[in-house]
């Protein structure tokens, strides 16, 4: 006889980012957008540095989380977070939009 799991709780749909994402936080990252199956809610508020392996995952995870009908929230970005996403071509309604069509098509 097998159980179903336990519907996720609010604290499995929500991730909070540690100070450093780079290269070393990528595969955790992966791992968590993959197990999730509904609404995110990601806390950024520690954030004081994000490197291009990290926000590959964060554009593909959270593309991931809209593409099975959830919804993502970025909660409290810190200036750094939103800063380097800038840096590197990003923001963070990216994050939580997706890909927005260029010129109003």
């Amino acid at each position: 006889m097998s159980t179903s799991p336990a519907p996720p709780t609010a604290e499995d749909t929500a991730l909070t980012l540690a100070p450093r994402q780079d290269l070393g936080s990528a595969r955790r990252l992966r791992d968590w957008f993959l197990a999730q199956s509904g609404d995110v809610t990601v806390d950024a508020t520690a954030v004081e540095i994000v490197t291009t392996p990290a926000l590959q995952v964060l554009l593909a995870g959270t593309d991931h989380v809209r593409s099975q009908g959830g919804s993502v929230e970025i909660r409290c970005p810190s200036a750094a977070f939103t800063r380097c996403l800038a840096d590197l071509g990003c923001t963070v309604d990216r994050l939580t939009k997706g890909a927005q069509p260029v010129g109003g098509v």
